[in-house]
């Protein structure tokens, strides 16, 4: 999360810890994080929680973690919130992307991880900002002369505060998915709609395409066939248009000449 690109300021300003601590905790905050999701994903989403109630539930616990993050009034207690938060708190992004994931049809895979990574990416950036602008708030000497004393936690509780909105928008989300049953993996197929292959105009175009092809195969088997097979014997008409039309491409010499002697000179 973002947040962490300011966790030296405020760690440094509130307990007055130096690279080595900091690089410390941030280096067991990421394993722990990373062996929650692991271990967490696999053993407490299945049996303990489904993974819509572990997308509430982690949110939940984040929102409260954070919050004690920026209270927090003595730094060994970071690492006491740390382990106790991480577990749970760590498999709700895990368990967000697998539904999604399974709601999403094999061709269109791609595309969502590219979404949800390209946003990821921007929501770090963007709040890299915010986070950097929360924490010189509340700082500042503006903040300490109207609310009585600076308070480098604002970060903090902002990313409280966005937990929070996760929760209640995940919440909604889910109870609409649950109304109309599509996270039930039957009722999913029964509501997709496959893609379709291409436009009606290319349908037409297709059937266009087709057609031409069939008359320019006539009209090239017709070139080896005799001359009574596409006309009467009177020379007043054609047997079969197809094959007639066909006569088109045949030689300038026959189409400078009759074609049937003394009926109604039918030329070309």
């Amino acid at each position: 999360m973002a947040v962490f690109g300011v966790w030296f300021y405020i760690l440094d300003y509130n307990y007055d810890w130096g690279v080595v601590e900091v690089t410390i905790f941030i280096t067991v905050a990421g394993i722990l994080i990373a062996a929650a999701q692991v271990v967490g994903t696999k053993h407490l989403v299945p049996k303990v929680f489904s993974p819509a109630q572990a997308v509430l539930v982690a949110s939940m616990v984040q929102c409260a973690a954070f919050s004690a993050y920026a209270l927090a009034p003595v730094g060994w207690s970071i690492y006491l919130i740390l382990v106790l938060t991480a577990g749970v708190g760590s498999i709700g992004a895990p368990s967000l992307r697998g539904i999604l994931t399974s709601m999403a049809p094999p061709e269109q895979q791609g595309s969502l991880q590219g979404a949800l990574q390209g946003l990821s990416q921007l929501t770090n950036a963007f709040m890299a900002l915010v986070y950097g602008g929360a924490f010189s708030a509340g700082t500042s000497p503006f903040w300490k002369e109207h609310l009585g004393g600076h308070f480098a936690g604002l970060p903090l509780l902002i990313a409280a505060f966005l937990h929070l909105m996760q929760h209640l928008s995940v919440r909604g989300a889910i109870a609409g998915l649950k109304e109309l049953n599509l996270l039930d993996a039957d009722s999913r197929e029964r509501y997709s709609m496959p893609m379709p292959k291409a436009s009606s105009f290319n349908g037409r175009a297709s059937n266009l395409s087709s057609s031409i092809n069939g008359i320019v195969n006539a009209m090239r088997s017709s070139k080896s066939a005799p001359q009574h097979e596409f006309f009467s014997a009177d020379g007043g008409g054609a047997r079969n248009p197809m094959r007639a039309a066909a006569q088109v491409e045949l030689s300038d010499e026959r189409r400078e000449r009759p074609a049937a002697e003394g009926a109604g000179g039918i030329t070309f």
